[in-house]
């Protein structure tokens, strides 16, 4: 359930969160995505690098770090 869900990657941008997001959904896998700007968080997250955080059940953390890597390197290989 995504009462269990933790942290799982820390995405660096807008453009990144919205890559994931999309390869997330095309293999539906349930997440959270949470911008550090988010008031939820508290002043503690905004010295944190990056945009935000996915956040996920335990059982999904191979599977969406492997896509967060696919992404990442794709986007270094095209200069983004």
């Amino acid at each position: 359930t995504m009462s269990d869900v933790e942290q799982i990657h820390v995405v660096s941008s807008y453009a990144e969160a919205l890559l994931v997001q999309s390869c997330l959904d095309e293999e539906e896998i349930p997440y959270h995505l949470q911008p550090f700007n988010d008031p939820a968080f508290g002043s503690f997250w905004r010295r944190v690098e990056g945009w935000g955080v996915v956040l996920a059940p335990a059982e999904y953390r191979e599977r969406i770090v492997q896509i967060c890597e696919d992404i990442a390197n794709a986007r270094r290989e095209s200069g983004d």
